[in-house]
């Protein structure tokens, strides 16, 4: 009887607090939507878009769709390719929400892992699964 009532109240209690709007659909990280005709990372804390450039890739960071300061940043990225890490790669963090690799092609089923760690000690990281490698650049 004690289960049944607290679950009946716990119920009660959910549709009350949904009739008053006092619960709210939560929006994931990484559920943003490319911004730069870029892939977006899988659900992490922050939004990654990785997007194909002339001389290589870049990568923004974002927040809850707002753009992040990562200047100062030390960028990281890994890729993995056929089961094999290759060796890691050093970006260079552009105009705050931007980090840019030069050099660099993905091929169909690549997983990309970046890490950045900041000048205060905050650590970011993102990972990219790339089905079909990564798109060309879009014209602007």
């Amino acid at each position: 009887m004690r289960l049944r009532l607290n679950t009946t109240m716990n119920a009660m209690l959910v549709a009350t607090a949904l009739s008053f709007g006092l619960v709210q659909p939560v929006h994931a990280h990484g559920d943003w939507q490319p911004q730069y005709g870029g892939v977006m990372n899988d659900d992490d804390e922050m939004s990654f878009e990785m997007v194909a450039t002339p001389t290589g890739t870049r990568i923004y960071v974002s927040d809850h769709g707002e753009p992040v300061d990562v200047s100062g940043g030390a960028p990281v990225l890994t890729i993995v390719r056929q089961g094999q890490t290759l060796p890691a790669l050093r970006g260079e963090a552009l105009n705050k929400d931007r980090i840019d690799f030069r050099k660099i092609s993905f091929a169909p089923g690549d997983i990309a892992n970046i890490r950045i760690l900041m000048p205060n000690g905050a650590i970011f990281v993102g990972r990219f699964v790339l089905k079909e490698g990564l798109p060309p650049p879009r014209a602007r």
